[in-house]
């Protein structure tokens, strides 16, 4: 974290069809637009039984999002942002302990997700998160980009 940036306190919760505007907006702040999730992809996850999405709020602004799926022994990261300009103010780490929190140790024991190999801040990001690489998979985003 930045020291000159003092970390934020914010309050996570469950992601309701209103926020879903300003959702999108932080994913395509967040994102390349050809990369962005759009209204659609929001909705294609959000009815899905197993998908669950929270935001980051601090007092009435949202400042963060992440979706996840629960999967028979995991928990899978489908997405997840922070509005640019509040990186490094501990809002996605509040996201990855909030997530870690789902684990148990009889039945979801790991969290699983994808980083496109060009994406070196998000690599950096989860490996100071205590995340690791176990493999490469090729094929898995549509511009052939591992």
């Amino acid at each position: 974290m930045d020291v000159n940036r003092p970390a934020l306190k914010v309050h996570l919760r469950w992601m309701i069809r209103r926020d879903l505007a300003e959702v999108i907006r932080i994913e395509a702040e967040a994102y390349p637009a050809e990369l962005a999730w759009n209204e659609d992809n929001f909705l294609t996850y959000l009815r899905q039984r197993n998908s669950i999405a929270m935001v980051a709020e601090h007092g009435a602004d949202i400042l963060g999002y992440f979706v996840y799926t629960l999967g028979r022994r995991s928990l899978q990261l489908e997405n997840i942002a922070v509005l640019p300009s509040y990186h490094r103010r501990g809002i996605g780490r509040a996201m990855c302990d909030k997530l870690a929190n789902k684990l148990t140790s009889h039945k979801r024991t790991r969290i699983r997700l994808c980083v496109r190999e060009t994406n070196l801040p998000a690599q950096l990001f989860f490996r100071s998160q205590k995340f690791r690489a176990v493999k490469v998979i090729r094929d898995v985003y549509s511009n052939g980009e591992s």
